[in-house]
């Protein structure tokens, strides 16, 4: 799977292959996002929200600096516009300083399934019509509300959790605005920087975010350190890594609205996590609302893709 996605990541954009390999990515990238659960749940029992993720940051930026040593022109990056550095900015706090905090702590205040439900509702579709003029058909409209439907068979045990909101759902939704917006500001980057370098930039300002946050709130230093918690830090900053890798590449080649699509399968994955490691039960219901959002994301692939977005 993951000589797939460096192939997809480094191959020439030409040719069905490579559309094979962006949207192979989207896929993965869904993956890696429904798999941060694990690290933030395994994490919350030592440190709190803000440490855990300025750890997992930080975590990241450090093998991204040795991984992408060669792929690193810091004398390019010392020349970049200001506009630049705005873009990478807001897209480093909106992600890391604000959207992944909200959503670690909406996963601790409320339940799993209203969490799911709520961080996937389709921002990003709305955020690429609204920001970039994308066109909304009827049947794109029916596809996502058909993806939509399939996260909530799977999320949603008790239609009564739909009407009662609390800070758990309302930190969910703020959570999945930033995170979305996050992803689809990667339209308004130039061409000047690889997505290598994107990437490790992104990780400094959202590492910096989270830990000015947790120092403001007078947190102090994280001493709860084990092996296991090292080796949990290091894994999760190498899922960081990827997660952001594939944003910076995939939403650079696919619509927004399709992108959306496709990141509904993270519910999908998750629910899938769920049953490897703690057991959770997979039911008729599961498995419906799993071939709905699968579906969904096959018809839209295949009937309604926008092609690659024009460069902004």
């Amino acid at each position: 799977m993951f000589s797939i996605i460096a192939i997809g990541l480094f191959a020439r954009d030409s040719g069905p292959a490579a559309t094979a390999y962006v949207l192979t990515g989207n896929v993965v990238l869904a993956l890696m996002f429904a798999s941060m659960g694990i690290f933030a749940r395994y994490l919350s029992h030592g440190f709190t929200i803000f440490q855990q993720v300025y750890l997992r940051v930080f975590a990241a930026l450090i093998l991204c600096l040795i991984v992408f040593s060669r792929q690193l022109d810091f004398q390019k990056i010392s020349k970049i516009t200001k506009k630049e550095w705005g873009v990478l900015a807001l897209r480093g706090i909106l992600l890391y300083g604000l959207g992944v905090p909200l959503l670690s702590q909406a996963l601790l205040d409320t339940k799993y399934g209203s969490v799911s439900f709520v961080s996937s509702l389709p921002f990003i579709a709305l955020f690429g019509v609204l920001f970039f003029k994308e066109r909304l058909t009827v049947l794109k409209s029916v596809l996502i509300l058909m993806a939509v439907a399939g996260v909530g068979l799977i999320a949603i045990k008790d239609p009564n959790q739909l009407l009662s909101w609390g800070r758990g759902e309302v930190l969910a939704l703020l959570a999945g605005a930033f995170v979305s917006l996050s992803y689809v500001a990667r339209r308004w980057h130039g061409d000047s920087l690889n997505n290598q370098e994107m990437t490790t930039i992104m990780l400094l300002f959202g590492a910096l975010s989270s830990f000015v946050s947790s120092v403001a709130l007078s947190e102090g230093v994280p001493t709860n350190w084990t092996w296991a918690i090292i080796g949990v830090v290091i894994l999760a900053g190498a899922a960081n890594i990827i997660n952001l890798l594939l944003t910076n590449y995939g939403f650079s080649r696919v619509s927004n609205v399709l992108a959306s699509n496709i990141l509904t399968l993270q519910v999908l994955f998750a629910v899938i996590i769920g049953y490897v490691l703690y057991q959770e039960n997979l039911g008729p219901r599961e498995w419906f609302g799993g071939l709905l959002i699968v579906l969904s994301v096959m018809l839209m692939n295949k009937y309604a893709p926008d092609g690659e977005p024009e460069s902004t």
